[in-house]
């Protein structure tokens, strides 16, 4: 398997040459970072929001970011959460037990993110060992993949990506040996699967077939890889940054792909929602938040906060996250109306339901609705970078 970037540090006697090592060494340098900084940064980080909370509460300011985190907004994440984690198989996948599963791997992922947005570490909290557990079969799929790619269903370009982001979120944090090697695996399968326009397939190895929501998912990867200090060439966030913006409209709506312009049975006006907010993410993302595709996009956001007609927690989830980035009075005009919507999809049991998608090509399932929910509803508690502002 062809690596993208390999790094050692070698035993050095000479005190001297261990610091030239370390000065010229990137691998020394994210080591120190992951191992030492970065894990402290999260402490710091966490124990600052608390200490602020407190204080603002005792003085009776609001804080901006947790206004939304009501009473009623917390029992409906814990009982999201709470329905995940009894959904965990033996394996550690977490995947809907009485419905249907499409795609284990991605299911896994985004429940995981669910898990660690709400500050549940691998091995740490009150969800630890399911979040560990969890991780472990990711990182199983990847360890045994012939082609490095981490998934084990169709439209597994998707499926990898968001398991990538997972663990490069968790990588300096999580003590697994092998992790570094798997996912500079996982960065050389989305750079090679990128087509020459600048998108990403569904699956790896087909050359035509793709849309804006798997490039940017793909994208969003690689942003969490970088953020990783893993190299990744300038060349494939800039191709797929043009083909993103190659989909947008005037009207600040982004198209699903080329001339392609809806899905069939989805209410044009609401079904470009999760299509534009996706789009608004990765150009944002990928340092270009000043960009005319990023401004028509946040307008045409700001005036539809309601669901994907098809994908309503899926989409929620891009919707949320890209607007919270944009923040100020955009996201507080926005996000008031747009919470208690995404609520009323909550199931008795805790979950979120699916139904709406079904009769799409592959589905959904109670397991993504659920962890892309608690996570849109959980991301302004600021525990994970992937979504500090």
């Amino acid at each position: 398997m062809k690596k993208i970037v390999k790094y050692e540090v070698r035993t050095m006697k000479d005190e001297e040459n261990m610091k030239d090592a370390v000065k010229h060494s990137y691998f020394g340098v994210r080591t120190l970072y992951l191992s030492i900084i970065r894990p402290s940064l999260f402490v710091l980080r966490t124990s600052l929001l608390i200490m602020m909370m407190l204080w603002l509460s005792g003085s009776g300011m609001a804080v901006t970011r947790k206004a939304y985190l009501t009473p009623d907004v917390e029992t409906a994440i814990d009982k999201g959460l709470a329905w995940l984690a009894a959904q965990q198989q033996p394996d550690g996948r977490i995947v809907d037990r009485e419905g249907n599963a499409p795609y284990p791997v991605g299911e896994t992922a985004i429940s995981v993110m669910a898990f660690l947005t709400n500050g549940h570490q691998p091995g740490k909290g009150l969800y630890g060992k399911v979040v560990e557990k969890a991780l472990t079969f990711m990182v199983d799929k990847g360890r045994n993949s012939s082609n490095g790619i981490i998934s084990s269903g169709p439209r597994s370009i998707y499926e990898h990506a968001f398991a990538v982001t997972v663990l490069a979120e968790v990588f300096g944090e999580w003590k697994r040996k092998d992790l570094k090697d798997i996912l500079e695996d996982a960065s050389d399968v989305l750079l090679r699967s990128q087509l020459p326009g600048g998108g990403f397939p569904y699956d790896l190895g087909l050359e035509v077939v793709t849309d804006e929501t798997c490039a940017a998912t793909a994208i969003l990867a690689l942003r969490a890889l970088r953020d990783a200090l893993f190299a990744i060439p300038d060349e494939a966030p800039k191709k797929a940054i043009r083909y993103l913006k190659s989909l947008a409209n005037p009207d600040g709506s982004f198209v699903y792909s080329g001339s392609l312009r809806t899905v069939p049975g989805a209410d044009p006006k609401d079904e470009s929602v999760m299509r534009t907010a996706v789009g608004v993410l990765a150009i944002w993302a990928m340092g270009q938040p000043e960009a005319p595709e990023v401004k028509r996009g946040i307008a045409y956001l700001a005036k539809r906060p309601r669901l994907h007609p098809l994908w309503p927690c899926y989409g929620a989830y891009y919707q949320v996250r890209a607007m919270y980035q944009i923040g100020g009075a955009t996201w507080e005009a926005w996000y008031p109306i747009f919470q208690p919507v995404l609520l009323q999809r909550q199931n008795p049991d805790g979950s979120f339901g699916a139904g709406e998608a079904k009769a799409m090509q592959g589905g959904s399932s109670r397991g993504l609705d659920t962890g892309f929910a608690v996570t849109a509803l959980s991301l302004q508690k600021g525990l994970l970078p992937l979504f500090e502002r």
